[in-house]
């Protein structure tokens, strides 16, 4: 299956560009992410830790 799925995907022009920008959109959530938690305060960490028991229904 990938055999076939490979060789088809060599015969779309431009297909390169695609997994250069499936690498920026990773690297672009991760940075994101990374600077969510460092500006992130303990208050508001602890508060999003106990969202899911926060109705009651463990």
């Amino acid at each position: 299956m990938l055999k076939f799925i490979k060789q088809y995907a060599e015969t779309i022009q431009g297909i390169d560009i695609y997994p250069v920008i499936s690498m920026v959109l990773f690297f672009a959530v991760f940075v994101g992410m990374l600077w969510f938690v460092k500006i992130m305060t303990r208050d508001h960490a602890k508060e999003l830790a106990a969202q899911p028991f926060e109705d009651g229904t463990l």
